[in-house]
C-alpha cells in the first residue's frame, strides 16, 4: 500500500505480474490489493496474475479451517475463491477479468510432488 500511495508510482507501470503472492494477502485485505495495483497501473495497463484458487462450494468453511497448503506449502496461506478474487477487484477498483486459464490438473501433479519428497 505504500508503495502504491507515493505519487512517483502512480501510474507508472503498463504491467503488473503477480504468482502466487495473493494467497499472502488473506481474505480480509484482498480489497486492498486490487486498489494498490490499480493505482500503479497505467490507464490502459494490464494485471497478470497466478493465484491458487478454493472451489465456491468450499469457501466459507476453508476460510475457517487449515489444510497441508496453508500450513506446509505457504504457512498461514489462504487460497482464495475466484468469486472472492472477482468481487473485491470490482468493489476495491476498475479492473476487469478478460481472461482465465485453470491449470490446476499441473499444480495437482507439484504439490503431490512437493508432498511425496517432504514425507520421503
Amino acid at each position: 500500500r505504500t508503495f502504491a500511495r507515493k505519487k512517483e508510482n502512480q501510474g507508472r507501470f503498463d504491467r503488473v505480474i503477480s504468482c502466487e503472492m495473493i494467497e499472502a494477502v488473506g481474505h480480509e485485505h484482498l480489497g486492498e490489493f486490487f486498489w494498490a495495483v490499480e493505482q500503479v497501473l497505467k490507464y490502459d495497463g494490464v494485471l497478470v496474475m497466478e493465484a491458487i484458487t478454493t472451489p465456491e462450494a468450499r469457501y466459507e468453511t476453508y476460510l475457517r479451517t487449515t489444510d497441508f497448503i496453508n500450513t506446509i506449502i505457504f504457512p498461514g496461506s489462504l487460497c482464495p475463491s475466484l468469486h472472492a478474487l472477482v468481487d473485491a477487484s470490482y468493489k476495491w477498483s476498475t479492473l476487469t477479468l478478460e481472461h482465465i486459464d485453470n491449470i490446476g490438473l499441473h499444480y495437482a501433479e507439484t504439490l503431490a510432488e512437493w508432498r511425496r519428497r517432504f514425507t520421503a
